[in-house]
């Protein structure tokens, strides 16, 4: 990680842009599903914006290769133009934009139920990305309790105070990550999933006292003034918390050995004196050390700097200054999706999906950008002659479908030659709630039972004829 400041970073990141323009890598995909198989069609190319003008660049050549080899086509001689790809795919879809996905198809004897799900780049390893999260919690915490040991040890309610945040504060602070991690996977264009996730954390923090809803407004005021009164703002509000957890009431004075918190700029050098010993603070010096060498105006890193790092590594792994790279997807259904996290096209008959993604050559994970649809398809013939209307549609005929291909061979040969006797007659519901397939036991008194196999598809049919029955 690059030894400058956030800040920093972004000011050359905009500077360049300013200066020199970005680039970004577009890609469209189209899909058409027939039965098993579905047609796959790329389109991708790079652009270049500068002073509001936007022309084609080149498109980088191994990745040209990689996708031509994906779709086995030939690779593009010329590289500063819009690529388009064509093949047909089974099951398993090509890593052309980078991931991996799917594409499933079912059909049975009342519809079809057919599926699309796609991962595009990111890192799906959760358990790593948890694990690192809260390992620099630790360090963190670690890092806090020696510090305030350096300037309160002996202090009456410090012993206290260091066991909350050994314990107490160690444990929120990884909850928190955890809530920050949530809003991470809630998608981008999930509003009300990303507010949620901060205000459980809200109240999360509120529950353990950290701050009261009526504090509220204080602090938003401190976080608004951040380069005026803001910063004491917080300390105030700080030494009353840390004040809490020595077993000061609040009606209290403030004990004379945290009054130092309430000048910035003593708390400031206490923590970079401190930090300045830090096996962290000395390889950040090795760093800026070797880069310097071929960056002579780099600045020579603050000590504070090594909580800068932490919080970003907690809270923000994926954070990257960088082009991103632009998706668009569409996948033509034969109906509404009863499953899908994109937007329905009622009058192109199509789910379509909109999203920005970082770049390949992006230093930093990121959370993977999913798409995921789910159709199905009756058929109206069929039901009709067994049931005199169609019953199963969407999400029941999907968990028909589901069923169904779960039978064993035998199992399905027994349930269709029944399922091929049904008309649409007075005895349909009784003869559905006898059914039972012949490796089932009989009752104790020799009586046939109904079969516990088929209770799913009985349901769904029952619920399609008489909407008494829950469908499962």
């Amino acid at each position: 990680m690059k030894l400058e400041n956030r800040k920093t970073r972004w000011l050359a990141v905009l500077t360049a842009v300013a200066i020199v323009g970005c680039e970004a890598n577009h890609y469209e995909i189209e899909m058409r599903p027939t039965g098993e198989t579905i047609q796959r069609e790329l389109t991708c190319w790079r652009e270049h914006t500068s002073n509001d003008e936007t022309v084609l660049s080149a498109f980088p050549e191994d990745e040209l290769a990689r996708i031509a080899t994906a779709y086995d086509a030939a690779v593009p001689n010329e590289t500063a133009s819009k690529h388009k790809f064509v093949s047909e795919f089974t099951g398993q879809l090509p890593k052309d934009v980078g991931g991996s996905g799917s594409y499933t198809h079912w059909d049975t004897a009342l519809g079809s139920v057919s599926g699309y799900v796609e991962r595009f780049r990111g890192d799906d390893d959760v358990l790593a990305d948890v694990e690192s999260r809260h390992q620099a919690a630790d360090r963190f915490t670690d890092l806090l309790i020696d510090w305030l040991a350096s300037e309160l040890e002996g202090e009456a309610g410090f012993a206290e105070l260091s066991e909350f945040l050994e314990k107490g504060f160690r444990r929120d602070l990884k909850n928190l990550i955890l809530y920050s991690w949530a809003c991470g996977f809630a998608g981008q264009e999930e509003d009300d999933a990303q507010s949620e996730c901060a205000v459980r954390a809200g109240q999360y923090l509120v529950e353990r006292s950290y701050f009261t809803a009526d504090q509220l407004p204080a602090l938003a005021r401190a976080w608004q003034s951040l380069d005026g009164d803001g910063p004491a703002r917080f300390v105030t509000h700080l030494q009353r918390f840390m004040a809490s957890k020595m077993g000061i009431a609040a009606d209290q004075p403030i004990p004379t050995c945290l009054r130092f918190l309430a000048d910035v700029t003593v708390v400031n050098t206490s923590i970079n004196e401190y930090l300045r010993q830090t096996d962290e603070f000395k390889h950040l010096l090795e760093e800026w050390d070797r880069e310097r060498a071929t960056n002579p105006e780099l600045q020579q890193p603050e000590p504070e700097a090594v909580i800068g790092e932490l919080f970003v590594e907690a809270f923000l792994p994926s954070f990257d200054i960088g082009r991103s790279d632009q998706l668009r997807v569409k996948v033509l259904t034969t109906t509404e999706p009863f499953l899908t996290n994109g937007q329905w096209d009622a009058q192109a008959s199509q789910v379509r999906w909109s999203r920005d993604m970082l770049s390949t050559d992006a230093k930093s994970p990121a959370v993977p950008t999913l798409l995921y649809a789910i159709w199905s398809s009756p058929d109206e013939q069929a039901q009709t002659a067994r049931f005199g209307r169609v019953v199963l549609e969407g999400t029941a005929l999907g968990n028909y479908c589901l069923w169904y291909r779960g039978l064993a061979e035998q199992e399905a040969k027994e349930w269709n030659e029944f399922f091929s006797s049904l008309q649409p007659s007075d005895d349909l519901i009784e003869r559905l709630g006898a059914f039972r397939f012949a490796h089932e036991p009989l009752a104790r008194d020799g009586e046939e039972q109904p079969s516990h196999l088929a209770a799913t598809p009985r349901e769904l049919i029952l619920h399609g004829l008489t909407g008494d029955a829950t469908p499962q």
